[in-house]
């Protein structure tokens, strides 16, 4: 490959390096991709794994922020010439050692059901606490997650100034001085119903006895009946963000990996 410039050398092409690609050459950036494999996509990767015909998701399987994380909305991933995405009714479920389960619905009155079956008590607080989560879940999913990292401090100043002390019941400041353990202890009674939203706590790659975790617990609970599969395959999304960061003028080298990252005065400068 001949020497070029770019404004922007992106080193992977998963997901994440795909939409940030798409945004800085909407902006106007000159940008490259480099993927060491010969497709894209990283862990959205989809595979005739066992016998022809027959698809399976290799690691990305359920996409839990449709409709909730922008990037979808931004860059028009669905929908049109975009992925497709399938609700199932029935979302996740615990099997105890005694053949009971406890069940999660897309739609909520039926986990009630399925959760009073083990603690009325507990059911209702989950209902309360669903509804509380929704209202608050899309104002504070994307302070936390889609904007510049801010200090614990500016969260509870950030609590404060919303007022959602005053408003809620569930939230409080003293959350990020608890672990996951903590406030579903301080909630719910049965350990069946807690062994459920811990296990919902760790698919999210939460740590459940890891102090300050629980201030952002709750609304990783909001989305707890939000398991999206994607139309073909986890892949498709792939292909998505492929035509959107196409469209964009990106340019995308496969089968192009980057040895090493040129540094200069403490800045990269080049791969």
């Amino acid at each position: 490959m001949q020497r070029e410039s770019y404004d922007a050398i992106v080193i992977g092409a998963g997901h994440n390096g795909m939409a940030l690609a798409t945004y800085l050459g909407r902006s106007g950036w000159r940008v490259l991709v480099l993927e060491r494999r010969l497709e894209e996509g990283g862990g959205l990767s989809t595979e005739q794994y066992t016998r022809p015909g027959f698809l399976h998701n290799l690691h990305s399987n359920y996409h839990t922020f449709v409709g909730l994380c922008p990037v979808y909305d931004d860059l028009e991933l669905v929908g049109g010439d975009g992925v497709s995405y399938i609700h199932p009714p029935v979302q996740m479920g615990s099997i105890f050692e005694d053949g009971s389960c406890l069940i999660i619905h897309a739609d909520q009155k039926k986990t009630h059901a399925s959760m009073s079956r083990f603690s009325k008590k507990d059911a209702d607080t989950w209902l309360r606490l669903y509804k509380e989560v929704k209202g608050f879940q899309d104002l504070m999913i994307r302070t936390l997650m889609y904007a510049p990292p801010i200090e614990v401090n500016d969260i509870t100043r950030a609590l404060s100034t919303w007022k959602v002390e005053e408003k809620t019941e569930f939230f409080r400041a003293r959350l990020r001085s608890m672990c996951i353990n903590d406030f579903l202890n301080q909630h719910f009674e049965n350990e069946r119903v807690k062994t459920m939203l811990a296990f919902h706590a760790a698919v999210c790659g939460y740590y459940t006895d890891v102090v300050g975790l629980a201030v952002s617990f709750p609304f990783m609970l909001g989305k707890i009946d939000n398991w999206r599969i994607a139309l073909g395959g986890s892949h498709r999304l792939a292909h998505a963000l492929w035509r959107q960061m196409r469209r964009a003028g990106v340019t995308l080298l496969p089968a192009s990996e980057a040895e090493a990252i040129i540094m200069d005065q403490g800045r990269a400068a080049g791969v």
